[in-house]
């Protein structure tokens, strides 16, 4: 099972986006090989780019992505690794808020896919990889 971040999806979706190709392909790929999930936090984001519910769906649909809702043990290994990103950046810069600022979304997605999944496709793998180093990140073939 992939789950299947925002990023991703947002280059196929929107227009004109330079990497909607590669990731494009990415997905296909990994569609043919078994199911593709996302969490409700993607869904909420991809929510902000379609302007109906019914469009999302179908889109969904046709990619055959499923949404699997976080568990409270997700949302528990989110905080966690939430508060150990934000105590880290407290100590280095003095100031939890930074200009390259992860937020709480993010950590979701990658309890998300660490609870559910085998990998993650994402473009955003660093975050994921320092925070979640179990979890397989994939941004290329």
């Amino acid at each position: 099972m992939v789950a299947v971040d925002t990023n991703i999806l947002l280059d196929i979706v929107l227009p004109e986006q330079k990497l909607a190709e590669r990731s494009y392909t990415l997905v296909a790929y990994f569609m043919k090989r078994g199911p593709l999930i996302i969490c409700d936090v993607v869904y909420g984001e991809l929510a902000t780019v379609f302007h109906h519910q019914e469009l999302l769906g179908r889109f969904l649909q046709a990619a055959n992505i499923k949404v699997v809702p976080n568990s409270t043990a997700v949302l528990w290994a989110a905080g966690s690794a939430w508060r150990a990103y934000s105590q880290a950046r407290s100590a280095e810069c003095g100031n939890p808020v930074g200009i390259r600022q992860h937020i709480i979304p993010d950590f979701l997605i990658g309890a998300h896919a660490l609870g559910n999944a085998d990998r993650l496709l994402t473009r955003d793998r660093g975050v994921f990889q320092r925070y979640f180093p179990q979890l397989i990140t994939q941004a290329r073939l």
